[in-house]
């Protein structure tokens, strides 16, 4: 029964935009006839002006800009054809002229929905305005690289202001909203500019959002938490640059994780929400993309690195050197987010955050390197902990645990598909660089061993401190004792009898000469 409803009103839809252009395209054959170059007309709901070239498109130093100046149109949103995509490739070489029509709907908008918006608390925000070329009634596809730009002024400016309307995004239809083939370049609380790669009807899109309080408090738990974890792994490189005994390969390892998750908690905390411009978030979701997948790659290292040392301990030709490590911890990364970028880009930066969108399968080059992470050195950690139950292993799985945990609850996170899950994921986000300053510093046998050594030492060098001062106070006593003696007459004599009577009695009496 609702597929069937959906079906009905989207071919209802679809029938409304076909009027339109059949209107549109008798409004051509009206202003040839009377050798118009342009006609206008405006009603309550829509404003349509029909284009005619003379057995000549425009060239291409031209840009058609619609809608044009006209008595009853209104400007505020545009469409911008640009100069160099070559509109005589394209318009119908069987006709004697060439002609383009332009369509703005006022409040069409919210009768044009697709089954994902139906499910969302979303509307249009804007006008629908549409373009095509000669009597193309379908979407165009513009050639490869060639892209329009569409200008949509935002119709409830005071509910964007007070937060109530947030993350718009370009749409286009035929009949149903789709996302695919149009993206925002830049966004304010008036207007939203996008570019699409073909013509046909557009649109910007809002999410409501009525949850400002609990916005707030995710805000505010975000930067405690990933600001407790980034203390936490600012002290773990710390410690492990300073303490000698600790450098070995496991430092240079858990140092680079450390690395890894201190440059994702800056990215969340100072750009996952940088949505306003296109290119800005994109690159932020590009080295999000990167750092997570050098951590997952870093705790892969650390699982062999285990498992060399306790299983293959015996065995010649299985260590392998530490450039391999930063190569294949750093690289591999970086060519998986090279080869999603090159494919994919589109797909890097939503509307709601500047992460992977799920379009086109590219959230795969993410969930697929770090699944595959995650079941490896299970294995691994399996096949240690049998041979040999260290602290070590068990931090290592503990952390590796809590990393992948955190990154499966921040899929939902992104999403916003549960608010619950926005909170797990940000706890356990702040959890990680305290459990790695846990497990590898405060229960790490070294550490404790030299944290224990250096405490009985100074606790023995402030006995010897104490007694040594304690021994120089009682000499100084003595030595001011005699310097007032030499130098107060009288009453120093009186002191030095008092002081050195066994000294008196000792020796012989002395003639007084007078």
């Amino acid at each position: 029964m609702g597929s069937s409803s959906r079906n009905t009103s989207n071919s209802s839809s679809k029938s409304n935009a076909e009027t339109c252009n059949q209107h549109g395209q008798s409004l051509e054959l009206h202003a040839k006839s009377s050798d118009k170059l342009q006609f206008t007309v405006t009603a309550e709901n829509i404003g349509l002006q029909t284009f005619i070239f003379n057995n000549t498109a425009p060239s291409d130093e031209d840009m058609i800009v619609f809608p044009q100046k006209a008595p009853g149109v209104e400007t505020n949103s545009s469409i911008l054809v640009p100069s160099d995509l070559q509109l005589k490739n394209w318009l119908s070489p069987c006709r004697s002229y060439k002609s383009a029509v332009g369509v703005i709907y006022s409040h069409v908008g919210d009768f044009l929905k697709d089954e994902n918006l139906s499910r969302s608390l979303a509307h249009v925000v804007t006008k629908v305005i549409s373009f095509s070329l000669s009597n193309s009634s379908e979407s165009m596809k513009l050639p490869k690289g060639q892209e329009v730009t569409v200008v949509l002024q935002h119709l409830r400016q005071t509910d964007i202001q007070k937060g109530l309307l947030k993350y718009p995004r370009c749409i286009q239809t035929y009949g149903q909203w789709d996302e695919s083939g149009c993206y925002r370049l830049s966004s304010n609380e008036t207007h939203t500019v996008c570019r699409c790669d073909h013509l046909t009807n557009f649109a910007v899109l809002m999410d409501i959002y009525d949850n400002i309080e609990e916005d707030e408090i995710q805000s505010i738990l975000t930067y405690v938490c990933c600001g407790i974890s980034s203390v936490a792994l600012i002290g773990t490189l710390i410690c492990l640059l300073e303490i000698r005994s600790l450098h070995g390969r496991r430092s240079i390892i858990t140092g680079n994780l450390c690395v890894c998750l201190l440059f994702t908690n800056l990215l969340i905390l100072f750009g996952l929400d940088q949505t306003q411009n296109k290119v800005v978030c994109a690159i932020i979701a590009g080295l999000l993309h990167f750092w997570i997948l050098s951590a997952f790659c870093w705790m892969l290292v650390e699982g062999y690195h285990l498992y060399r040392m306790v299983i293959l301990v015996f065995q010649r030709g299985t260590n392998l050197s530490v450039k391999f490590y930063y190569f294949f911890a750093y690289g591999s990364p970086l060519v998986i987010v090279a080869i999603s970028a090159s494919v994919r880009w589109q797909g890097y930066g939503g509307h709601n955050y500047c992460w992977l969108t799920s379009h086109h399968g590219l959230m795969w080059s993410f969930v697929g390197p770090a699944c595959a992470i995650i079941l490896i050195n299970i294995v691994i950690f399996i096949l240690t902990l049998r041979s040999a139950s260290t602290s070590w292993a068990r931090g290592s799985m503990s952390v590796m645990c809590l990393l992948g945990l955190t990154w499966c609850l921040g899929l939902f996170y992104i999403n916003k598909t549960f608010q619950v899950f926005s909170y797990i994921f940000t706890l356990l986000n702040g959890l990680q660089g305290v459990f790695i300053f846990i497990f590898h510093i405060i229960l790490n046998d070294k550490v404790q061993t030299i944290c224990f050594a250096k405490w009985k030492g100074k606790k023995q060098h402030w006995k010897k401190q104490n007694t040594q001062q304690i021994s120089n106070n009682h000499g100084h006593s003595k030595t001011s004792t005699r310097t007032s003696l030499d130098s107060n007459g009288c009453a120093s004599r009186t002191v030095a009898t008092r002081n050195s009577r066994t000294a008196a009695t000792a020796l012989p009496s002395v003639p007084s000469i007078t």
